[in-house]
């Protein structure tokens, strides 16, 4: 569900960087989450019309140096890790969802620290050929470029390939905003909202079932 700001904050500023979306898929479209800075991520969704297929897309400008490896900063990686996460999560009573979701983030970051030998993809970006670092968990996958001088660019999907996409820059009229202006409290209220496809819900992936204690 779209994470966007809190009653409290009367706009969005002007976005200090480029905002990346895909072309894949055909449907429906929403605005993510955005905060109220200039300098926060900004993450799209998409999902097709059957419902199946479906992606979201993060632009994570560069808050942070890269580590001396070159691999995505912590901060990229770890707000990609808790997007990734709100998809996959199998459906647990509420008692025992907050253990659950410590180990699944555990498990994930444990996998993080190993991205510099995730397989890779291949993406076109604004017409520039990139690579992008792919981790694939519990019916979903994750993929994210470290190619770009100002931003990360992660993808999270279910139900579509993580290779070849065109990501292209996006100014949000598709959206019904504008980023290059300040977006206020009453343009986010009526902008539409979507969902992911959470493909645990009913019966968790094997890759799941370790962390459920099965």
């Amino acid at each position: 569900m779209a994470e966007r700001m809190g009653l409290t904050d009367q706009a969005v500023p002007s976005l200090a960087f480029e905002v990346y979306d895909l072309k894949a898929l055909e449907g429906q479209q929403w605005l993510e989450s955005v905060d109220n800075s200039p300098v926060s991520p900004v993450w799209l969704g998409h999902r097709g019309h059957d419902g199946r297929e479906a992606a979201l897309i993060g632009t994570l400008p560069r808050v942070a140096s890269a580590d001396a490896s070159g691999a995505p900063g912590r901060d990229a990686l770890s707000r990609s890790i808790g997007k990734l996460m709100n998809v996959v999560e199998p459906g647990s009573p509420p008692e025992l969802r907050s253990a659950l979701g410590h180990r699944v983030r555990a498990h994930l970051e444990s996998q993080a620290s190993q991205i510099e030998v995730w397989p890779r993809v291949s993406w076109t970006v604004a017409g520039v050929g990139v690579s992008a670092a792919l981790l694939r968990f519990a019916g979903a996958w994750l993929a994210i470029t470290n190619d770009l001088p100002e931003s990360y660019i992660a993808v999270i999907g279910v139900g579509i390939s993580p290779e070849d996409h065109e990501i292209v820059v996006t100014r949000g009229e598709a959206y019904g905003i504008d980023f290059t202006g300040p977006i206020s409290i009453g343009q986010m209220n009526r902008l539409p909202v979507g969902q992911m496809p959470q493909p645990n819900l009913s019966q968790p992936h094997p890759d799941l079932l370790p962390l459920l204690g099965r």
